[in-house]
């Protein structure tokens, strides 16, 4: 089949970690179908409107980057008259698609909405978003248009059920299938050796040999709103006032990346004790997790976590808040549970996860990452197009 990925993020020239996500689950899709993604973004620059074609692995991907007009009526008509152009320019490499999937709702889907109608192409959705927890539509128009837009899908897909429920409580109905997120083959791999992104980190790895340290780590983008690593690092602070044989690594960047470094300074940790260190490409981050004893992570809200996901393939348990989707794939087997923004409650368990963390059976956590896998979301991805596009689902519409 020839399924066309619409999407409103997705890694770019800006952001290479925007929707990746996203990238990964047409990377998956693309294990039986063919699969090219088309995807628009704005540009505060003047010019014209630059395409770009690249291939990951066996997804084609077209780039549209053109220039973001000041007015809002130019932004809407440029909007659409970029899409059309995108959408013939892929319809003349691929052909007419089967099927076109689209990525988070709501403005960019009306596109896809606008391609059934117009040639009669039908279209499914998964969503990421975290805002139908907080019910947060612009309007009542977007409400509507949102509700619209869902109810024509063959099918919606959010990444865990938690984010189901609560887009059925904003009235979103549809035909539901849970299609998480993928995690990446490597990160199930046994370990082998001491990575050169850890090795490089001297003060770090001397302290942990020299301390026999046990390594926390935690995986974010640091958006203080999503994440609370500030009360993360007040639990830390606790917990390092108990004891002192653990670190732990902060990963990844974001727009609060500097503050809470700075949070951490004004806390007076010692040096060696919470390592900053930037944004890791995935195969680093697999070796960072193997060498540690668990993953922490202290969000307010998650849809479904990814980092968590990583953590579970490497056969780490973790400590994690009892949020979104996380309790979906989170249990006393693999993990603790603790209460959003329960400062107290995290710093007992990441207490006792340092203790107790040999005893969790690192096969088993394993295995139950196996829902993550690439073929496995493939082969859903695979099932769930044959569906959407036979007669029986769309006597259903």
């Amino acid at each position: 089949m020839k399924i066309l990925f619409l999407a409103a993020w997705y890694p770019n020239r800006t952001d290479d970690m925007e929707g990746l996500f996203v990238r990964k689950h047409a990377q998956a899709a693309a294990l039986h179908d063919q699969v090219h993604v088309l995807f628009l973004k704005s540009e505060a620059r003047p010019g014209p409107c630059q395409y770009e074609k690249v291939r990951s692995g066996e997804v084609v991907e077209h780039y549209f980057y053109y220039p973001k007009a000041k007015n809002a009526l130019k932004r809407a008509k440029d909007f659409w008259s970029y899409y059309q152009k995108g959408f013939k320019t892929v319809w003349q490499e691929m052909g007419k698609p089967d099927l076109i999937h689209y990525h988070v709702m709501t403005r960019h889907a009306l596109m896809a909405a606008w391609f059934q109608l117009r040639y009669g192409i039908p279209y499914v959705i998964t969503e990421h978003w975290s805002r139908y927890y907080r019910r947060d539509f612009h309007n009542f128009l977007h409400r509507w248009l949102t509700r619209r837009v869902a109810r024509k899908a063959r099918r919606i897909m959010p990444v865990s059920e938690s984010l189901a429920q609560a887009m059925r409580e904003c009235g979103i109905q549809g035909r539901y299938t849970i299609v998480r997120n993928v995690v990446d083959d490597f990160f199930y791999q046994t370990p082998i050796c001491l990575s050169q992104a850890e090795g490089t980190r001297t003060e770090a790895s001397h302290a942990l040999k020299k301390r026999k340290l046990k390594t926390i780590v935690h995986v974010c983008c640091f958006d203080e709103t999503a994440k609370n690593n500030f009360g993360l690092l007040r639990a830390l602070k606790t917990l390092a006032l108990t004891r002192s044989d653990f670190r732990i690594l902060f990963v990844g960047d974001g727009n609060d990346w500097e503050a809470t470094r700075d949070y951490a300074k004004l806390l007076n940790f010692k040096t060696w004790q919470v390592v900053f260190t930037g944004k890791l490409q995935p195969r680093e981050v697999k070796d960072i997790l193997d060498q540690s004893c668990f993953m922490v992570l202290f969000s307010n809200y998650e849809t479904a976590s990814v980092v968590i996901g990583e953590a579970m393939a490497c056969g780490k348990p973790v400590v994690a808040t009892r949020t979104g989707g996380i309790p979906e794939i989170v249990d006393e087997s693999n993990g603790i549970l603790v209460e959003p923004k329960d400062e107290r409650a995290v710093w007992k368990a990441m207490d006792e996860m340092l203790d107790r963390h040999e005893e969790y059976d690192s096969k088993r956590i394993k295995e139950k990452a196996g829902i993550f896998r690439f073929a496995h979301i493939g082969s859903q991805l695979h099932r769930i197009y044959e569906e959407s596009l036979s007669k029986q689902d769309k006597d259903l519409q």
